[in-house]
């Protein structure tokens, strides 16, 4: 029985401490200093996507919404230690430009003015963006 709770400890901590480390090498936490959303905007979801934040890429863990106003991001809860909800308004969203990994086509762009972290997402997500495939 104390072998049970011991190795199910050690397996919440393990989980903990490498979705912290998957957080920090993100820039997520930096991130949600300046855009932590309180909730999703009325718009276009993609509910099951992925994409790259910071080092980390993030496969099919991810929900979005775009709106006029800007992009919301959030992780599914079982992996959101220290990754609460982003909402970035497309003002914020600098630099973009197309990138190619492996077969697939991926926008990439920088949030923040200076930067705080650069991202890579699908082009359909930008689709009802305003204004966003072109710099200002």
């Amino acid at each position: 029985m104390i072998a049970s709770i011991l190795l199910a400890f050690a397996l919440i901590a393990m989980w903990i401490a490498v979705t912290a480390a998957l957080s920090h090498m993100s820039g997520w936490p930096k991130l949600a200093a300046v855009y932590r959303a309180q909730r999703p905007p009325s718009g276009r979801s993609f509910l099951v996507t992925g994409g790259k934040i910071g080092n980390v890429w993030y496969r099919d863990c991810l929900t979005i919404y775009t709106s006029p106003e800007g992009l919301y991001l959030s992780v599914w809860p079982i992996f959101r230690f220290r990754e609460p909800p982003l909402f970035i308004p497309w003002n914020d969203v600098h630099n973009r430009r197309e990138k190619r990994w492996l077969w697939s086509r991926l926008i990439e762009f920088d949030v923040g003015s200076p930067p705080i972290a650069t991202m890579r997402l699908l082009p359909a997500i930008f689709r009802d963006a305003p204004n966003v495939l072109t710099d200002r």
